[in-house]
């Protein structure tokens, strides 16, 4: 074929290349969105806990009392965190205003990350508690995009919201702890005064203790949540304590879900867009083969 049809060997084998190609290249990208990684030291060991509700079918969110007594019961899973996000006015002392995504968090967040503020420093065990002087640490974007990055924006006062709050810490784009986030104040909710499936919504977060598989993990929070299901009926019979990687509950959830859903659908055009090129191409080697007789 090769030697008596060159042209159509030639574009025949240029339009598979080319198919395996973008379709090795698609692919790659699918996994990488389907399966992520925190690109952290030991991200792969950072999981998430939400409660499944099988009554619902569905997560619920509302979850702080529980972390209380998962933070004081769970022996398989450390640096035990919560994280609240939001969106909310970002005011400065030149009366600039805008909507800026942030989250408050418990202040483990930034130990669990392990990732180290470009300047100040990042939240305290001590920031949570209520009588403390409220502040904030800002990400990178934020201290460019605000402070045209002016080295002494430490210690200057924001209004977040209605609440003001002192500036303490710079953290660099590459954080952007718990999804996307630009801004973090303390987590000064204290789960164990609320009653249950009450409070804000929280997404909670730790790290596997050493030696411990996520499995292990699974085990001990079936035990501790049917402990509270049997304690709590009223509120707990129907929820069910679930734990998984961090990076697929990010990826799944909110816009994740619906991103999804696209991607699975481009896949399905994708898929016979390359049957429609193999097709092409097998017709025109049948149509050539056939005429050889």
């Amino acid at each position: 074929m090769l030697a008596r049809y060159p042209g159509l060997t030639l574009v025949s084998t240029v339009a598979i290349a080319a198919a395996v190609g973008l379709g090795a290249a698609y692919f790659e990208a699918v996994d990488k969105f389907l399966h992520p990684r925190i690109d952290v030291p030991g991200g792969d060991r950072v999981v998430s806990i939400v409660n499944w509700d099988r009554k619902r079918a569905d997560v619920e969110p509302r979850s702080l009392q529980d972390f209380a007594v998962w933070r004081t019961q769970l022996k398989t899973v450390e640096n035990l965190g919560a994280s609240n996000a939001f969106v909310r006015n970002l005011g400065t002392e030149d009366g600039r205003v805008e909507p800026v995504r942030g989250a408050e968090v418990t202040a483990n967040a930034f130990r669990l990350m392990g990732t180290p503020p470009l300047l100040g420093r990042t939240l305290l065990d001590r920031d949570e508690d209520p009588g403390e002087q409220p502040v904030v640490v800002i990400g990178e974007r934020v201290w460019k995009t605000r402070f045209d990055g002016d080295r002494g924006v430490l210690g200057r006062r924001v209004k977040v919201g209605t609440a003001s709050a002192t500036i303490v810490g710079v953290m660099p784009d590459a954080f952007a702890f718990p999804e996307n986030q630009r801004l973090w104040l303390p987590l000064r909710i204290n789960g164990a005064t609320l009653a249950p499936r009450t409070g804000p919504r929280v997404t909670i977060f730790g790290r596997l203790a050493p030696g411990a598989s996520i499995d292990d993990a699974r085990a001990e929070l079936r035990v501790i949540g049917a402990r509270m299901s049997a304690s709590n009926p009223r509120t707990h019979e129907d929820l069910r304590p679930l734990v998984m990687h961090y990076a697929t509950i990010v990826a799944e959830g909110g816009e994740g879900r619906f991103v999804t859903r696209l991607l699975y659908l481009v896949n399905s055009v994708f898929l016979m867009l390359l049957a429609i090129m193999c097709t092409n191409v097998a017709t025109l080697v049948f149509a050539r083969t056939a005429t050889r007789s």
